[in-house]
């Protein structure tokens, strides 16, 4: 939404980090101020035991500098508010734009917190509340509002159209004796669940022999679903493109995008391949069925349940033509209320109210001080 909200008039400073892939797509899109920080730390978030502490150890070492950063910034840019876009931007940014008297936005896009996470979350926000708090769905506001005591609104995920459409991209990783492609996105991490999407492939594979599945995405557990599609007899139909720098030409090479995971804030995959007119087969979880309605825009199964998932995939492969009324269904869904430019509106609407509450509580704050001495005097 960055440039749908600099072509509204609003000035966007993007703090991010800490490898150098986002600032690449964000340069891409037109944004054009944009800080790279290498002081970030790393994604763990599929770390357990000692090497979750690791990441906390990290974590907080790394809060106060970036905390810093975000000062320099508000000083140097003129910012008026942030929008802190992660829970470690949560805990780095808050304390710095309460120092600079500057409203902080905090956003929630996901559907999963451990019970220590929502308890260290819950004191956290009791002692540093942000000023608004927007989610990227029902689902996720639902869990995150009971938490943070700020005002609590739905600002979707949203596609930019003139990006992601059909024909965008050529079909980069398609072979020509591919018939068809079937692709999965995302990181390659248990939240995800490629294991199902690799369980079905090995169903399926045998009765279309010409049949290939494409796995776009890395991560730490990438070797461990290779040796899987191994063991599975899949070694020669599955290719693993690990990070796929423009994800339109892996969407541009699938005709069927298989997203199995057990949770999702507001899935991204599955919005973009609706708007590239790609026909979606996906779980339902909660912030899927916000988006996608099980045979009318796209495909729902059970999450975790492979048999159901076959299921799907063999009736969107045996159904052209039902596959092709529901892809494009699922585009004009994504050029309306799932546009980008519509959910830069929304945004823009958040940051005016939350500025102009902002406005009205520091005019007070000056009248009430302006007016401390008169009447001490007078009851004096």
């Amino acid at each position: 939404m960055l440039p749908q909200l600099q072509r509204q008039g609003v000035a966007v400073t993007a703090l991010v980090g800490p490898g150098p892939t986002i600032v690449d797509w964000l340069r891409g899109v037109g944004v054009k101020d944009i800080v790279h920080s290498s002081t970030f730390p790393r994604d763990h978030s599929d770390a357990r035991g000692f090497g979750w502490l690791a990441r906390s150890q990290e974590f907080v070492a790394r809060a106060g500098a970036i905390g810093r950063e975000v000062e320099a910034l508000i000083d140097d840019r003129g910012i008026d508010v942030v929008v802190a876009g992660m829970a470690f931007s949560w805990v780095s940014a808050t304390p710095a734009a309460r120092r600079k008297r500057v409203p902080v936005i905090w956003r929630a896009g996901g559907m999963e917190l451990s019970t220590i996470e929502r308890l260290l979350l819950q004191l956290w926000a009791r002692r540093n509340p942000p000023d608004a708090l927007i989610a990227n769905g029902e689902g996720v506001r639902a869990l995150f509002a009971p938490l943070i005591p700020a005002p609590a609104h739905v600002v979707r995920n949203g596609v930019d159209t003139t990006l992601f459409h059909p024909g965008a991209a050529h079909a980069a990783f398609r072979r020509a004796d591919d018939q068809p492609v079937i692709g999965f996105a995302g990181r390659l991490v248990p939240q995800k669940r490629p294991q199902d999407f690799l369980a079905m492939a090995a169903r399926v594979a045998p009765r279309h022999p010409r049949i290939r599945f494409l796995v776009a995405g890395d991560g730490s557990r990438r070797p461990l679903y290779e040796k899987l599609a191994a063991k599975l007899g899949l070694a020669s139909r599955v290719d693993f493109l690990g990070m796929v720098r423009d994800i339109r030409t892996f969407y541009a090479s699938c005709d069927l995008l298989v997203l199995p995971s057990r949770s999702e804030g507001s899935p991204n995959v599955v919005l973009e391949a609706m708007a590239m007119k790609l026909p979606v087969v996906a779980s339902g979880s909660r912030a899927t069925r916000e988006v996608v309605t099980d045979l009318r825009d796209g495909f729902l199964f059970p999450v975790g349940d492979v048999d159901r998932l076959t299921d799907a995939v063999e009736l969107a492969l045996g159904a052209p033509e039902l596959r092709a009324t529901l892809a494009a269904r699922a585009l004009r869904k994504i050029q309306g209320p799932l546009s980008a430019g519509a959910s830069a509106t929304v945004l823009a609407g958040v940051l005016e109210s939350v500025l102009e509450r902002s406005r009205r509580a520091r005019t007070a704050a000056a009248t009430a001080t302006a007016l401390a001495p008169a009447l001490a005097a007078a009851g004096g």
